[in-house]
């Protein structure tokens, strides 16, 4: 290993051995706590739409069957 591996396997264990993240400013943990809220929400998202196309697939499907019984 080189001294530039070493130093990586170092700070790699450091980071794992901390119990929590800390931020160097306020602007720090607010730019990273808007990233992490952003994420959640495009995921949220996301996910909501694929239930709101399966539900209108569903009542579409629905609606044909309904339509060729009359």
């Amino acid at each position: 290993m080189d001294n530039e591996e070493v130093l990586d396997l170092i700070a790699t264990e450091e980071e794992q051995a901390k119990p929590y993240k800390t931020f160097e400013s306020q602007s720090d943990l607010d730019s990273y706590t808007d990233k992490r809220v952003a994420k959640a929400l495009e995921t949220a998202r996301s996910k909501w739409n694929d239930e709101l196309d399966t539900k209108l697939k569903e009542r579409e499907d629905e609606a044909k069957r309904l339509a060729s019984k009359c």
